[in-house]
């Protein structure tokens, strides 16, 4: 990046679009090997969605941010939970 991003306040939760951070939807979808459509429809998280978080345009929740934190930390780990839970039929 040719420019550097200010410095992160610890208590803001905003996703800055324009400084990616380790944990926001665009590098977790990356870590994980998936396209931008195919990490929505595997996490259940709408595109529109993710692309409004991914651009600034709206912020996470809690739980989704835990969801994202959880999906950064063991892809695989996630994914089988997701998968469970849709065995269960507990989805949407």
């Amino acid at each position: 990046m040719s420019r550097e991003c200010p410095p992160k306040n610890p208590t803001a939760n905003r996703i800055d679009a324009r400084c990616p951070d380790k944990h926001g939807p665009q590098s977790i979808a990356e870590k994980t090997g998936l396209s931008q459509p195919q990490f929505a429809v595997r996490f259940h998280i709408g595109l529109a969605r993710l692309r409004d978080f991914e651009q600034g345009r709206s912020e996470p929740d809690f739980i989704v941010r835990v969801f994202l934190r959880m999906i950064h930390e063991d892809p695989a780990k996630a994914d089988r939970l997701v998968k469970s839970v849709e065995r269960q039929g507990i989805s949407r």
